[in-house]
């Protein structure tokens, strides 16, 4: 599909390639979403930007679509260590947005308290510390009983209709807040009885 709009800006110097690949993507989707995409990319970050258009794209995507997407990204789960040069171990993880949310959010949830009791003691150091220090200490306590147990908190966001109909059209949400969209059905695993 060709987009001339989306090449000019392109073209221009108006969008990056990252913010015209994403644009181009969901645009494919919902020709008619090119105008308020292209205003978008021009105002917004580019993280800001990409969930717009995987939101636009989840809604245009059917529910079984989505059961595939997941299905594919589950068979592709992976989880790589390495160490560079200097000794920093790196871990790098590839989890469905369901399978993700939860440790993100057990990880997130505990590097606020670590933020916390730093910020009482006067340290500072960046977030990301925190969130590497919670992983480590949530992954390493003991099961159940160590001094900080992970508590999970997922922050769900789907439309009442699309939960109850079973797929999500188009406006609607059903997206794990700081993950992305997901499938109703994930979210209906989420949200148990």
């Amino acid at each position: 599909m060709v987009l001339p709009e989306l090449e000019e800006a392109f073209r221009c110097g108006e969008l990056s390639a990252s913010q015209a690949k994403e644009v181009a993507g969901a645009a494919i989707m919902d020709p008619g979403s090119l105008g308020e995409l292209l205003g978008a990319a021009r105002s917004e970050g580019l993280e800001t930007l990409r969930r717009r258009c995987a939101r636009l794209k989840a809604a245009r995507a059917s529910e079984q679509d989505q059961a595939e997407r997941s299905r594919r990204i589950h068979a592709g789960r992976r989880l790589r260590t390495s160490t560079e040069t200097d000794g920093t171990f790196r871990l790098d993880a590839r989890l469905t947005p369901g399978a993700g949310a939860g440790p993100l959010a057990a990880v997130k949830d505990r590097a606020d308290e670590l933020f916390a009791e730093a910020r009482r003691t006067g340290a500072r150091e960046p977030s990301q510390a925190y969130l590497a220090d919670a992983l480590v200490e949530l992954v390493t306590s003991p099961r159940g009983d160590g001094p900080h147990r992970p508590r999970a908190l997922v922050h769900l966001r789907v439309d009442l209709g699309a939960l109850r109909r079973g797929n999500t059209s188009a406006g609607e949400l059903c997206e794990i807040a700081g993950v992305g969209p997901v499938s109703v059905t994930t979210a209906r695993e989420l949200l148990g009885d």
